[in-house]
C-alpha cells in the first residue's frame, strides 16, 4: 500500500475462492484469497480457512485444520 495515495486509487489483485458442490461453511467463517474448497467438504463455523481443502474433508480451527472425513 502507498501511502501518499488513496486506498480506492491503487490496484487491486485477486485469485479468487473457489467453492466445489455441496459444500457446507459455517457461520462467521473466513476464506483467504486463493483458496479452493473442494467438492462434499465441510468448514466448521469461526474457522479462518488459509489453505485449500480437499474433497469430503472435514476442517475447523484458526487456522482451519482436518478434523475428519465425509468418507466411511
Amino acid at each position: 500500500m502507498e501511502a501518499d495515495r488513496l486506498i480506492s486509487d491503487q490496484p487491486v489483485t485477486s485469485k479468487g475462492i473457489v467453492i466445489g458442490c455441496d459444500v457446507w461453511i459455517g457461520a462467521n467463517t473466513g476464506i483467504v484469497d486463493g483458496v479452493h474448497i473442494g467438492n462434499h467438504a465441510v468448514v466448521g463455523m469461526g474457522s479462518l480457512v488459509t489453505k485449500s481443502v480437499a474433497e469430503y474433508s472435514k476442517v475447523a480451527g484458526n487456522p482451519a485444520c482436518v478434523i475428519g472425513s465425509r468418507k466411511k
